[in-house]
């Protein structure tokens, strides 16, 4: 009866340990990577940050989130999306609202940025949305901050 006690605790105690590392892996895709944002924004003001978790997805049709925000004419504003090392998604950022996509952080060679800089022509809600390219897994951190006036 001891025995089977000991291998009942040894197993609980393993699942606690597991789950405690699990927990520690998510966090990476949080406080660590808001650090990192928030220096990208280094001379700007900080406006707010959203946490993007996707998982897996169809390829042709990557899971998305998406975020409404109003932003101000004459307003230069920086989009910073930093992802996590240990995940394989890479995000995608795309800037628009019902008739117009403004801006992406994807580069010309099909390459996502980590920020780019969008000048408000516009005071009106846009939408955020982001996805991973190809449907992988992915987690990022969206930061978007206020560089002042162009």
């Amino acid at each position: 009866m001891l025995k089977k006690t000991g291998i009942k605790l040894k197993t609980v105690f393993i699942l606690a340990v597991f789950l405690v590392i699990c927990k520690g892996l998510n966090a990476q895709c949080d406080n660590n990577l808001r650090r990192e944002a928030y220096k990208l924004i280094e001379g700007g003001t900080y406006i707010r940050d959203f946490k993007v978790s996707l998982n897996e997805s169809k390829p042709k049709k990557p899971a998305t989130d998406e975020k409404s925000i109003i932003l101000s004419k004459g307003n230069r504003y920086r989009f910073v999306i930093i992802k996590d090392p240990m995940r394989e998604g890479e995000p995608v950022l795309r800037v628009f609202d019902q008739h117009t996509e403004y801006a992406t952080n994807l580069t010309a060679g099909n390459n996502s940025a980590q920020a780019f800089d969008f000048i408000c022509t516009n005071t009106q809600v846009y939408s955020l949305s982001v996805h991973f390219q190809n449907g992988k897994d992915g987690c990022c951190i969206l930061m978007l901050g206020l560089m002042g006036g162009h």
